[in-house]
């Protein structure tokens, strides 16, 4: 994990470099294939850093799928 805290720091990355592709997209333009990319990295974070990781995509300038969001929003609410 690469860690970018002050302002007009880079952002941080958690080793899903891969999804700045996805720059311009909407949440709902995704195909099943990206969605699992998504999901890859969503599952394989630790639970501690995935509110980072939301901040890190919208820092990113990327529109996380809804479907992803969904998930990530029930698994913070798991703890």
């Amino acid at each position: 994990v690469a860690v970018g805290r002050a302002a007009g720091a880079p952002p941080v990355y958690f080793e899903d470099e891969e999804l700045d592709a996805y720059a311009g997209r909407t949440a709902d333009g995704y195909s099943a294939a990206e969605l699992e990319q998504w999901r890859d990295v969503l599952y394989t974070l630790a639970s501690g850093d995935r509110l980072a990781w939301q901040r890190s995509i919208e820092r990113r300038g990327l529109v996380m799928p809804r479907e992803i969001h969904d998930e990530l929003v029930m698994l913070l609410a798991e703890g």
